[in-house]
């Protein structure tokens, strides 16, 4: 199931939190991350990286420019 949204869950509680992120265009999420300190998620779909505030789900930054490549 796939809905251009990247959910997030609170893994302790068992439960899903109340915020999710509309991902741009329609790729699918290649990788994703987390900051050590839980306040930024960073992912990407293999053209563009994007960096969002996990409190409010806005959009910080992006990197474009970058490709996809197979090893």
């Amino acid at each position: 199931w796939y809905d251009n949204r990247l959910f997030f869950w609170d893994v302790e509680e068992r439960r899903m939190m109340n915020l999710s992120i509309e991902l741009p265009g329609g790729d699918y999420v290649q990788s994703v991350a987390i900051s050590p300190d839980g306040k930024l998620v960073v992912f990407s779909d293999g053209t563009e990286i994007l960096f969002y505030d996990i409190s409010t789900g806005f959009l910080i930054n992006s990197l474009k420019g970058h490709q996809l490549f197979w090893f």
